[in-house]
């Protein structure tokens, strides 16, 4: 046997028996890693959804207070108006 084929067998070898045992355990290891970022996205995704309706709900609350103080600021203006008619009835 040469020498060139050798360092070839040897190479292999060396692939065969430390690379490629390696490569595979990497490989585990990514697709492991693939599930637990999928996992990980759909939780996160589940509480973003649940952020959303909280926020939807507190718009929706802001939203009622804030028509209340315009109805609340109607029904001022509308009794300043009538007690300044009053006033001017009663300095005539």
């Amino acid at each position: 046997m040469s020498l060139a084929r050798e360092i070839g067998e040897g190479f292999r070898e060396v692939v065969r028996d430390l690379l490629i045992p390696e490569f595979r355990s990497l490989q585990t290891e990514v697709r492991n890693l693939g599930e637990r970022l999928q996992s990980l996205e759909q939780r996160m995704e589940a509480r973003f959804a649940q952020m959303e309706e909280r926020f939807a709900r507190v718009d929706e609350r802001f939203d009622a207070m804030h028509r209340e103080i315009l109805d609340l600021t109607k029904a001022v203006t509308s009794i300043n108006g009538k007690l300044d008619l009053l006033m001017g009835q009663m300095t005539e």
